[in-house]
């Protein structure tokens, strides 16, 4: 998965995600998750981050693909429409609350 081969790329040319993410041109805490697959890039955004880490086009295009959110966690719904409805469900009982 592209996720590993990101990784390792930064570990080997002993990148920071601060670094990484100057180089492509949005703010670290963005490109770190879609880094670990909860975030797309552009195709320009892609194509920087993978000439920075020297990785191939198929990871570029790996980058460019909509997110499933919360596909690690057995917890979150893995449809994004109804993940999307979940997220707002719970935004809605936390804003009843206070």
């Amino acid at each position: 998965m592209y996720k590993a081969q990101i990784l390792e790329a930064k570990k080997r040319k002993g990148l920071d995600w601060q670094k990484i993410a100057a180089q492509v041109g949005r703010s670290p805490v963005f490109v770190t998750s879609a880094c670990l697959g909860q975030n797309s890039l552009s195709a320009e955004e892609a194509t920087k981050l993978c000439a920075l880490l020297d990785l191939g086009p198929e990871v570029a295009q790996a980058l460019q693909t909509p997110p499933m959110k919360a596909i690690d966690s057995p917890d979150v719904p893995k449809d994004p429409l109804i993940y999307r409805f979940t997220k707002s469900l719970w935004f809605m009982e936390r804003r009843s609350k206070s």
